[in-house]
């Protein structure tokens, strides 16, 4: 049975958010052995290993774990991602998904496939619809989720500008996909201490390589306001909680203008 995609999951101290993540990759509706798991351990010191091993074993999982340089979520997703891209093209897949996702994400079951059918009709780069996860996002000022959906239209906005077809605004680490072609084609994940995904969109777009949003490919991720991430969607979900309605915009408003394919910073994600 061929490979057809590889996930990459950097995990810095998840050991509380990791079992649920391989849970649902576990679950996904591809068939069992068309793909494998790299968990990159980014200078963990509690028991994320132990518990995704455990995992893995549980569910039936392939899994391979990586020992990050621990110099953040930007390096240690892109040694995952660049080991995936070996495995696919070792494996003869050229046009096999390398599939992000965080550590405190889960997957919709059909997730993979998803990816794959619009890899298959010749899309080489798939961003995923990212929802907060509900018990977490209740435990939230109710100005963070308005301000959270305020932002999202305002992005969505200038996205369609340039992408018509667009169905979200989303473009995250939390679920983005790309053929082993396309990441070799435009260098790979940028080497940057973190807001890797922004930078990689900016690459893309200097490649002329194309952004599918996709509203089908889903995931839930934490609604956290203490990630390990020094920047990202946990960071800005804290400073608003900090700074309130009145300065929400200027504190969490931090998008990444004038990349032509949309705006790729983190403003609630």
């Amino acid at each position: 049975m061929s490979l057809a995609a590889v996930v990459v999951v950097p995990a810095r101290n998840e050991e509380r958010h990791i079992e649920a993540c391989l849970l649902a990759l576990g679950a996904q509706t591809l068939r069992p052995g068309r793909f494998a798991t790299i968990v990159v351990l980014d200078a963990c010191h509690d028991a994320t290993a132990l518990v995704a091993a455990r995992t893995a074993r549980a569910v039936g999982l392939p899994l391979r774990c990586l020992t990050g340089p621990g110099a953040g979520s930007g390096p240690a997703r892109r040694l995952g991602m660049d080991a995936a891209c070996a495995q696919l093209l070792r494996a003869g897949r050229p046009t096999g998904l390398i599939a992000s996702t965080d550590a405190d994400t889960r997957p919709a079951p059909d997730w993979l496939e998803r990816q794959l059918a619009q890899i298959d009709s010749g899309v080489e780069v798939v961003a995923g619809l990212i929802e907060l996860d509900d018990a977490e996002a209740a435990q939230l000022p109710a100005h963070v989720l308005a301000q959270r959906d305020h932002q999202a239209g305002i992005r969505l906005e200038r996205v369609q500008r340039n992408d018509p077809g667009a169905a979200h605004h989303h473009f995250a680490g939390a679920s983005l996909g790309v053929t082993a072609r396309a990441y070799r084609r435009v260098g790979g994940l940028p080497d940057v201490p973190d807001l890797e995904d922004a930078s990689f969109l900016r690459r893309l777009v200097d490649h002329g390589v194309a952004v599918r949003r996709a509203a089908d490919v889903r995931v839930r991720t934490s609604a956290r306001i203490d990630g390990p991430a020094r920047r990202g969607l946990s960071t800005d979900l804290a400073a608003a909680v900090r700074a309130g309605v009145a300065d929400a915009d200027r504190s969490i408003a931090c998008g990444a203008p004038g990349v032509g394919a949309g705006d790729a910073g983190t403003a609630l994600r």
